[in-house]
């Protein structure tokens, strides 16, 4: 009877045993958790199945401590093997730390977050028991968190620097306008002087560049001579490029326009041209070419008229398993890459109603096609400044600048067309020009960034005193502006030339007067 009682105790426990085993695969299973079971002393360890998919290890593999361990990135294996000796030799009872695994069947290396609990007999440490989760998606998107502040930060470091930059441009524009002028400039000044005003155009160029790779923007699309677009970048892009990477540009023999918005399509071939230059670690050559596509009719897009920009490297090329990822954001084969670059090139290129075809074949480089609509009109149907009025003009203008050398040049310029000028340096100080004329101005022409009341401010404060008073408003970055000041003032953009500012004040007063 003693004998059968023990049989049926053993059968009881063995039942509650395999059931308490099943449980736990079917959690296992249910959470998909990733768990170990690793027992110290047989040093034979236990993974749940979810560990052999995420993780891609065989199952022929015995699993153990060891083995585990040749699985840590090199770089992370001596710090995760003495943290757990630590652990077992100190009789701490938990474990945690975060390393790079390295998946044995493909070789990709995943980023994990480890947690064991150890449990003791008489003082020794026997089993531990734990957690591992792969948080590389999470990681990838806090570096992207930190690298778009990062780049937030350096956006408005570059505002900051383009509205000093651009006011320097400006003075200096306008001060050799007026030494252009000069009548008695010789002939040699003259080309000094003109040599001198292409060199502040291209310094005003890169500065847009600058505030156009650092912040989003909406699009505006206009018409743009392609291949002025693409000569005009390739200076900035052979300093991108480096000594080891030579740069070819192999434009089309016509004209092309092409409906874009100019600062989204100086970021499409800056990323495609980047992407290209890191493709080819050991140098190569980089060709941009332009081309007029014709009438094409798209499977699943809109039948046009397009125009087509391609990249091509002589990198390696994109191998068969990858090619079909490489526009996914955040996807990239670099250590230190944010899987963006393409991901905003394809965006971009969409809401253009474009798209792109990507040659590759291994050994001879890469391809990328990109399709934009052509703008069939070309580009007289851009709104262009408006002529300038020959007869000087009489009027008042309160001019309002804090930056001492612009304020100069203006006023010189200003008064050189027949213009009384009453120059202030900020907001509270135009506020009592205002007063003290009576109200007597014609125009207000202020810069739109000033300390204290700024160009939006006053303009606001004056309306309110003569609905009717022309405004124009200037800044060197406008496209960060409210579009509703668009649509209320004269807006110009620094730096401008004085022809340019003398036609908009013209322009500001002859429509105040029909209206």
């Amino acid at each position: 009877m003693a004998a059968m009682a023990d049989d049926g105790e053993l059968r009881r426990i063995t039942r509650e045993r395999d059931q308490a085993i099943e449980r736990f695969v079917l959690m296992c299973r249910a959470m998909n958790g990733c768990m170990w079971d690793w027992d110290i002393r047989a040093n034979v360890a236990f993974y749940s199945e979810a560990v052999y998919t995420v993780y891609g290890i065989g199952r022929d593999v015995t699993p153990s401590f060891e083995r585990w361990t040749t699985y840590v990135h090199p770089d992370d294996r001596e710090r995760v093997v003495s943290g757990f000796r630590e652990a077992l030799e100190t009789g701490k009872s938990e474990w945690a730390g975060e390393y790079r695994f390295v998946r044995p069947d493909d070789g990709r290396v995943l980023e994990v977050f480890d947690r064991g609990f150890v449990m003791f007999d008489g003082g020794a440490p026997v089993r531990m028991v734990g957690v591992v989760m792969d948080i590389t998606p999470q990681r990838a998107l806090e570096r992207q968190l930190r690298h778009s502040q990062k780049m937030q930060a350096v956006g408005q470091l570059a505002g900051g620097i383009a509205h000093d930059f651009n006011n320097m441009l400006q003075a200096a524009k306008l001060e050799i306008e007026l030494l252009r002028g000069t009548p008695s400039a010789s002939v040699q000044v003259l080309e000094h002087v003109k040599a001198l005003g292409t060199a502040i155009d291209r310094a005003a160029g890169l500065t847009r560049q600058l505030l156009t790779f650092s912040r989003p923007e909406a699009m505006r699309t206009e018409a743009l001579d392609l291949n002025a677009k693409v000569g005009e970048l390739a200076t900035m892009l052979r300093r991108l490029l480096g000594e080891d990477v030579h740069l070819a540009l192999e434009l089309a023999g016509e004209v092309i326009y092409v409906d874009a918005d100019a600062s989204m399509l100086d970021q499409v071939l800056v990323n495609l041209v980047v992407n290209g230059r890191d493709a080819m670690a050991g140098g190569g050559t980089l060709s941009l070419a332009t081309a007029r596509c014709g009438q094409l009719e798209p499977a699943g897009r809109r039948p046009g008229r397009y125009v087509r920009v391609d990249v091509r490297d002589t990198d390696v090329g994109i191998p068969g398993e990858i090619l079909p990822r490489i526009f996914e954001p955040f996807f990239t084969t670099k250590p230190n890459g944010t899987g963006l670059g393409l991901a905003t090139v394809y965006g971009i290129v969409e809401q253009h109603g474009g798209w792109i075809d990507v040659d590759t074949t291994p050994g001879s480089g890469t391809t990328f096609h990109v399709y934009l609509p052509e703008h069939v009109r070309g580009p007289a149907d851009r709104v262009r400044p408006p002529a300038i009025t020959a007869a000087p003009g009489t009027e008042t203008i309160l001019l309002v600048d804090d930056d001492d050398g612009v304020r100069r040049a203006l006023s010189l310029v200003l008064e050189s067309h027949g213009y009384t000028v009453l120059a202030v340096d900020s907001g509270a100080a135009a506020l009592a020009a205002w007063e003290s004329s009576g109200g007597k101005i014609d125009v207000l022409v202020t810069d739109l960034k000033m300390p204290g009341m700024s160009g939006s401010e006053l303009a606001a404060a004056l309306s309110a005193r003569r609905p009717a008073l022309p405004i124009v408003l200037i800044s060197g970055h406008l496209r960060e502006l409210d579009p509703s000041l668009a649509a209320r003032y004269q807006l110009l953009h620094k730096p401008f030339d004085g022809e340019r500012l003398v036609a908009v004040v013209r322009e500001s007063l002859q429509a105040a007067a029909k209206a």
